[in-house]
């Protein structure tokens, strides 16, 4: 009996679906804030947090589909989930030198 902790295709149909639920989700509130733009930025409080719900979806939207790349081992898998969380200077996928 093999002791795997994490098997990723037992999870596709699950990653799949919160994919494509981040990113319909993302779309509507991309598509939201373009609509109130205006009243939106009435309020100094307001675009931040806009900014930050699309961030968050985006996160989740990547993290999911990390998931699903074929053939992936679990260490790179873990290594690519760890840097999602972190700052950009700190992570190794970072595009801008450190």
């Amino acid at each position: 009996m093999s002791m795997i902790a994490f098997h990723a295709g037992n999870w596709m149909s699950f990653f799949s679906a919160t994919t494509s639920a981040a990113a319909a989700l993302a779309g509507l509130v991309i598509v939201a804030i373009s609509v109130n733009i205006t009243r939106i930025l009435e309020h100094s409080h307001l675009p931040a947090s806009g900014a930050a719900t699309i961030a968050t979806l985006i996160l989740v939207l990547i993290t999911s589909m990390a998931v699903m790349v074929p053939g992936q081992t679990t260490v790179a898998l873990g290594r690519e989930e760890i840097s999602f969380g972190l700052p950009p200077a700190q992570s190794p996928l970072s595009l801008s030198p450190c």
